[in-house]
């Protein structure tokens, strides 16, 4: 985790930079691609924001309804919630459900991220729209599109995956930016500890 000036881009609206946190998941040279996580439920695939409206219920009384899809699992705040129950919230307690995780690849090897609140829900690089990728760092691999993190540069990402302001959508942090290294996480206060 590091601090560093945020770029005005990632502060629309503000006149002055602020400084983020952040978790380092690429430098120069990586090649870095995510694919979303979703849930089939018989035929219906639901992102983790449908997931949440639904299944919230299931989650921590004080929690916060965070869906975190892994090893073919539902968690809601931690807790699972089995296949006959997802079904069951989405009107449907017969039907065959599907649990694809969202997963982070770094050179072509998936990393394990125990440290994320959830699993992403949207891909990267992102191919359209007003937070596309800059297309000078989209390179293909395998007919698949990643980012490769040019010279200078580093890939940031929030813990928070999908609720984070962060490198996927106002660009790569220009690596000058970096004041130093994180030691703790306070915020929030639910989520105080020790970086790993």
């Amino acid at each position: 985790m590091v601090v560093f000036k945020a770029p005005l881009d990632a502060t629309p609206g503000e006149l002055k930079e602020k400084d983020f946190i952040k978790r380092v998941i690429g430098v120069a040279g990586d090649l870095v691609r995510i694919t979303p996580g979703y849930v089939i439920v018989g035929q219906a695939q639901y992102d983790h924001r449908y997931l949440e409206s639904m299944l919230r219920g299931y989650g921590s009384p004080t929690g916060e309804g965070k869906v975190k899809l892994t090893n073919g699992r539902v968690l809601v705040d931690g807790r699972l919630v089995s296949d006959s129950e997802v079904a069951a919230a989405f009107g449907e307690p017969n039907a065959r459900v599907k649990v694809v995780p969202g997963v982070v690849y770094l050179n072509g090897k998936a990393i394990r991220e125990p440290y994320i609140a959830e699993d992403p829900d949207l891909p990267y690089p992102l191919l359209a729209g007003p937070r596309a990728t800059n297309p000078e760092w989209i390179v293909t691999k395998d007919k698949v599109p990643h980012v490769k993190i040019p010279e200078g540069k580093l890939l940031v990402m929030g813990d928070n995956r999908n609720d984070s302001n962060d490198a996927r959508f106002w660009g790569l942090l220009d690596r000058p930016r970096v004041l130093g290294k994180a030691m703790f996480i306070f915020w929030p206060l639910t989520r105080i500890k020790w970086v790993r």
